[in-house]
């Protein structure tokens, strides 16, 4: 049975325009720090607009990245924030995967057609 290790969690990312900016926290549970291969990893990205003058669409782009940087899932989900807000979100691991260290990576980007604000 191959196990994969979640070595490190990491998460960043300014949305274009540059005066939008957002910060990104990641939380995994310990349950989840080890897992097997073709099981769901879950965990939590909450976002902060440091502004928080109007509200706008961001995607959340999160990826499941070997150690050369390779990307080996992913998923997207598009959400509207305005001060703060939480997703919960789930990669699947694939059965293929080799057994090792793998990172999560989140990505923030403002999503098509822009601000929610205008609704």
């Amino acid at each position: 049975m191959k196990i994969l290790y979640l070595m490190l969690i990491f998460l960043v990312l300014i949305l274009e325009p540059a005066e939008a900016i957002i910060t990104a926290k990641m939380y995994l549970s310990s349950e989840f720090s080890t897992v097997k291969v073709g099981d769901n990893i879950l965990f939590e990205i909450r976002l902060v607009d440091l502004e928080g003058d109007n509200l706008r669409d961001v995607e959340v782009h999160y990826s499941l990245l070997d150690n050369q940087g390779n990307r080996i899932n992913y998923g997207i989900q598009t959400v509207a924030i305005q001060t703060q807000t939480s997703i919960t979100a789930s990669l699947n691991i694939p059965p293929a995967i080799e057994e090792g260290n793998y990172k999560i990576l989140v990505e923030i980007y403002e999503a098509v057609g822009g601000g929610g604000g205008d609704r």
